[in-house]
This record gives structure tokens, C-alpha cells and sequence, in this order.
């Protein structure tokens, strides 16, 4: 199993790449993603509303970002994270990991 940090690398690798099988491998069946955008917050359930979703965000766009710090707040077993794409948009992220398989992350996009 891969450590927390390089399972989200992994992670984000297949985002970019769009390997959309892959990367719902890494999703728990139940993972819940709180996503904060334009002062709305918008809360998506499961893994099969999370694939949609973030499918559709990528539907007509070529859009990569770089992951510009990973770290790993051990007292709540939380891993933050700052992205930012080529046109300079960034988002700050905190996921929650368990047994190898996302479970929650909180998205702000900035």
C-alpha cells in the first residue's frame, strides 16, 4: 500500500492525465468532497457522484496543474495541499485518508 503522500501524488498524476478509472481507484465507495467555490459550498457524495463530477469539470478542457506543497498534518491525520494550474488558479485541499483510499477532502478554490 502507498504512504498517504505518494498515494495523493498518484493521485493527482491520473487527475491531470485523465485516467479516470484509475484515479477512482483511490476513492472509498462513500468519500465525501466539500467543495468551496465563489462563496458556495457545494457537497458531493459517494464515489460515483465524485467520478461525474470531476469528469464533467475536465469535459472541454486540457487544463494540468502542479502541485506546489504536500504536507501531512500527523495530529489529525489530514494531508493539505496547494495546487495551482497554467493559468494560475489555485486551490487548497485537505484530505482525509484511510486504509489506502481517500475518504474526505475539502476543497477551496482560491
Amino acid at each position: 500500500m502507498l504512504a498517504d503522500i505518494e498515494l495523493l501524488q498518484r493521485f493527482f498524476a491520473l487527475e491531470n492525465e485523465r485516467c479516470w478509472k484509475e484515479y477512482g481507484a483511490y476513492l472509498a465507495d462513500d468519500v465525501v468532497w466539500i467543495l468551496n467555490e465563489n462563496g458556495k459550498q457545494v457537497v458531493i457524495n459517494g464515489k460515483k457522484e465524485y467520478l461525474e463530477k470531476i469528469e464533467q469539470a475536465y469535459e472541454d478542457i486540457s487544463t494540468r496543474f502542479e502541485v506546489k506543497s504536500i504536507t501531512k498534518y500527523e495530529k489529525k491525520n489530514e494531508i493539505i495541499t496547494l495546487l495551482e494550474n497554467e493559468d494560475g488558479d489555485m486551490s487548497l485541499d485537505i484530505f482525509e485518508i484511510k486504509y489506502g483510499k481517500i475518504v474526505r477532502e475539502w476543497e477551496y478554490i482560491l
